[in-house]
Order: structure tokens, then C-alpha cells, then sequence
């Protein structure tokens, strides 16, 4: 897996000035892909992290953002992970991409949640323990909406910082983002026409990432009327 969005010179080093002491400390659960956190330090995690069985865990992306501020040392196999070790360890090939996104949000300022969009269940986010999921979608009754289509995808839901935000209550985000190479399909008309349903006032944007560079494509449904008597009108997508 090579990694070519980040570079060893931008990337702020855990040893040196800062102590362990400062850090928090997680432990890499390789079955269930999350980050247990097993001494908590700083602010951050209003806005991170969440608590299952009393454990506070961290998704990967999360976990690995934390270690590139310098804010998280994490362990595996009862050694500490570099930040380059971290990226072979937490993400998947596949996963690049969407983190390459989600760390880009997160340095502009933005709280960011990642949802899974998986064929078969409910929209649920990662992961899943113990037979329970922990759901970043908490203020829209997912149990009301039909499945997602069967393609499996990662949405991004972004929300502006504001005081007494709270991670378990979020409400609505300012937009969505999927996220995808230039050689990737477009998403259906069947999954764009879903996420209508599950978010219909958040903007749904589409980023393509190529390489160390990303553009970002609105999309929005609208009604483009047929020139007969009976005066039909017809609803697409279109991409700007």
C-alpha cells in the first residue's frame, strides 16, 4: 500500500520535546478496527471519540488524525506505532482516500463524522461491537428509512464548530461529502435518491481525489419540466 498524501517533513513528530506524559494513550483492538483509549488528555474530545461499555473508543481515522497533531500515542502488539507504521496499520488501501478527505476537513476547521453505508443493513457507522453499533447518525430516525442500495459506501457528515456541540446530539450537518478517485463510478441514482431521504437539508457534495489534489462537485436534485400538454415534470440529479 503506498502512501503518497503525506509526507514525512509535514508531519509533526511524537518524541523529541513533547513527553508521554502530555499524550493520550490507545490501544490498537485489530478485531473490532478501533482505538481504545486507555488515558485521556486535552480538549479534543468533545468532538471525538465514543463511549461503548464504558470504554472510550476512537474510530481509525480519527485515532490517526489525533497522531498527526501530535495529541495521541497509540500501541500495537505492546509497542508504540510510528505515524507511518500507524498508516499501514489503521487504514485499509481503500480507506486512503476517504481519510486524505477527512483530514483535510478537519484541518480547515470542520467537525467531521464518518457514516458506512453498508448493502443489506441500516445506516450504521463503524464499528461494530459486541453485535451493537455505535451510530453517528443520531438525530434522524434511521429505523423509519428503507435500506441503502447495495453499494457499500463511506459518507462524511460535516458540522460547523459551535459552542455546546455535542458529538452524541450533533443535529443536522452543514453538508455531506462522498468521496472517490477519478476512475470510480459515479454514485446511482437509487443511493444519491436515499441520501436525499436520510438528510434532505444537507447539501450532498462529491470529491474527487487524484493524487495529493481533491475538487469538490455539488450535487442537487432538480425538476426539469417536459414540454407536453400534460405538463409532467421530471426529477434528476445534476452535478456542479
Amino acid at each position: 500500500m503506498n502512501i503518497h498524501f503525506q509526507t514525512g517533513s509535514n508531519l509533526p513528530s511524537l518524541t523529541g520535546s513533547l513527553s508521554r506524559k502530555a499524550l493520550s494513550q490507545g490501544v490498537w483492538r485489530e478485531e473490532q478496527r478501533v482505538v481504545e483509549i486507555t488515558a485521556k488528555k486535552g480538549s479534543h474530545w468533545a468532538t471525538h471519540g465514543h463511549t461503548h461499555s464504558d470504554r472510550l473508543l476512537l474510530l481509525p481515522e480519527e485515532a490517526l488524525f489525533l497522531m498527526e497533531c501530535g495529541s495521541l500515542e497509540v500501541q500495537a502488539a505492546g509497542l508504540p506505532l510510528s505515524l507511518q507504521q500507524a498508516y499501514h496499520t489503521l487504514l485499509s488501501e481503500s480507506d486512503l482516500i476517504h481519510y486524505q478527505v477527512y483530514s483535510c476537513l478537519k484541518r480547515l476547521g470542520y467537525i467531521v463524522h464518518k457514516v458506512v453505508l453498508s448493502p443489506g443493513r441500516k445506516s450504521e457507522s463503524e464499528p461494530t461491537l459486541e453485535g451493537e453499533c455505535i451510530k453517528t447518525v443520531s438525530c434522524c430516525p434511521l429505523c423509519t428509512l428503507p435500506r441503502p442500495p447495495p453499494e457499500a459506501h463511506q459518507l462524511l457528515e460535516v458540522y460547523q464548530p459551535k459552542p455546546g456541540f455535542q458529538k452524541s446530539s450533533p443535529g443536522p450537518p452543514a453538508f455531506r461529502v462522498m468521496a472517490a478517485r477519478p476512475k470510480d463510478h459515479f454514485p446511482g441514482v437509487s443511493l444519491l435518491g436515499w441520501l436525499e431521504k436520510l438528510r434532505p437539508t444537507a447539501p450532498l457534495k462529491f470529491c474527487i481525489v487524484d493524487s495529493n489534489s481533491t475538487a469538490y462537485y455539488s450535487i442537487a436534485t432538480s425538476q426539469i419540466p417536459t414540454l407536453s400538454n400534460k405538463q409532467h415534470s421530471t426529477a434528476s440529479h445534476s452535478v456542479s
